[in-house]
């Protein structure tokens, strides 16, 4: 799933991505974020015991946090620099030294362009955040419904903090700046300055600085942890270790249905059906001589395809 939007001044004063790290904490505490203590406490307990599930978050995990090595180095420090020109333009007498990083940011920008003169949008910051849902469809099911009668009662903010909790969720927000326009504004701000009006300059770097774009892809995590279990099943001995490969498979079509009842699937319906009926065709071929090896390389390639598509990023602008 794809969400774009531009990025709020506010925020990125503050820091592109400050107001994600409650949700790393959470994730880095494995909250149980139902609050059902019980009966779901062997379950949970259970599920941060799974190896095979937590390792694949993990690994996911730093996956995406790789992206980060992937920025433009003299983007990311024009960028930079521009942030604390701004910053000293909260304060009187400070405008020299502002025109001076402003100037510095400029050839930095310049140095990028003539390296690729067709950079669109360039990636500047990279922020990953897990959170993590530790129970089991009885209670999903459970809190759904008194979301709803809830809701029925017209106590929608008690619904909403009920149905906030549902999440099982990979989110990688990525910061864009658009080097079409961006780096002219900068030269248009110093050049206000220059003139003295720094009136004008603050206000053309808060435009400019509403022109920065972030994406956000969300990897439900439901689907990673199934696709883990398939891998670890797909390397098991079908004669020797039928009861664990059995087990796996039952843990993925239980990982894909708390995926579903999280409302993960809506938009991909259809794969989500088809990686089921996928795992119960292994499973009856278990039963009976034949086997199963193309079967596990068509299911792995079925979930690495969903979950390309769940955590692809596009927007309409190129990108380094």
């Amino acid at each position: 799933m794809l969400k774009q939007k531009p990025l709020v001044t506010a925020i990125l004063m503050a820091g592109i991505f400050s107001g994600t790290a409650s949700l790393a904490a959470a994730s880095a505490n494995d909250v149980d974020q139902t609050q059902e203590k019980t009966p779901t406490e062997q379950h949970a307990a259970a599920q941060k015991k799974d190896a095979t599930s937590s390792q694949a978050v993990k690994s996911i995990q730093q996956e995406k946090n790789q992206l980060s090595e992937t920025l433009n180095k003299s983007v990311v420090e024009g960028y930079k620099k521009v942030q604390q020109a701004t910053e000293l333009l909260q304060q009187d007498g400070k405008e020299k030294e502002a025109i001076a990083l402003l100037q510095t940011a400029t050839g930095q920008f310049d140095t990028a362009l003539a390296a690729n003169p067709d950079l669109g949008l360039v990636p500047i910051d990279v922020d990953v955040a897990v959170v993590e849902l530790l129970t089991d469809e009885k209670t999903i099911k459970k809190a759904i419904k008194t979301a709803k009668e809830l809701l029925e009662d017209n106590k929608i903010q008690e619904a909403a903090a009920i149905l906030s909790t549902l999440k099982d969720e990979l989110v990688t927000a990525t910061a864009y700046l658009p080097m079409a326009t961006y780096p002219d504004a900068i030269k248009d701000a110093t050049k206000a300055l220059v003139a003295g009006k720094k009136d004008n300059a603050q206000t053309i770097l808060a435009t400019a600085l509403s022109t920065i774009v972030v994406d956000e892809s969300i990897i439900p995590l439901g689907l990673v942890r199934a696709e883990a279990h398939i891998i670890k099943a797909a390397e098991l001995d079908k004669e020797k270790d039928k009861s664990a490969i059995e087990q796996h498979l039952k843990a993925a079509k239980q990982q894909l249905a708390l995926a579903s009842l999280l409302g993960y699937a809506s938009k991909h319906e259809d794969a989500y059906r088809d990686l089921t009926k996928q795992i119960q065709h292994i499973e009856k071929e278990m039963q009976g001589d034949n086997a199963v090896e193309a079967l596990y390389k068509k299911l792995k390639t079925s979930f690495s395809r969903l979950i390309k598509a769940e955590g692809s990023q596009q927007t309409d602008d190129s990108k380094e």
